[in-house]
């Protein structure tokens, strides 16, 4: 069953794409301040969502929030990638290990289609 989004949570949930686009491709870099007037000008946004938008970054730790300063782009530690990269090291081979030659050819359609999908997003240098 679907579940129906307010036109508030859209806008959030709009906000919270671009700002996180543009954070996966580098328009945003880490340690770079989000001044709220500043986005609600460039997003056409309200600012209460932007507020909001800025929250659910919070809780993914994508981004910031400091006391008294604001909210800014976070800064992964060697030790977060490290350990991002240790985990993806664990689990990317069991995933491949699940991937029998009957899937593929079960799958095939989609499997092209996701191919195809990933070389245009690349073209369009979308690191998102």
């Amino acid at each position: 069953m679907a579940i129906k989004l307010t036109e508030k949570q859209k806008e959030i949930k709009r906000i919270v794409y671009e700002l996180t686009r543009a954070i996966a491709q580098h328009k945003l870099r880490p340690g770079t301040r989000l001044i709220e007037s500043q986005l609600v000008e460039s997003l056409s946004a309200n600012r209460n969502h932007v507020q909001s938008a800025l929250q659910r970054l919070a809780l993914q730790n994508i981004v910031t929030i400091a006391p008294n300063f604001g909210a800014v782009v976070s800064t992964p530690s060697r030790r977060d990638a490290r350990e991002i990269f240790i985990a993806r090291q664990a689990i990317e081979p069991a995933i491949v290990a699940l991937i029998t030659p009957e899937k593929i050819v079960a799958w095939s359609a989609e499997i092209l289609e996701q191919q195809r999908n990933e070389r245009a997003v690349i073209e369009r240098h979308d690191m998102h």
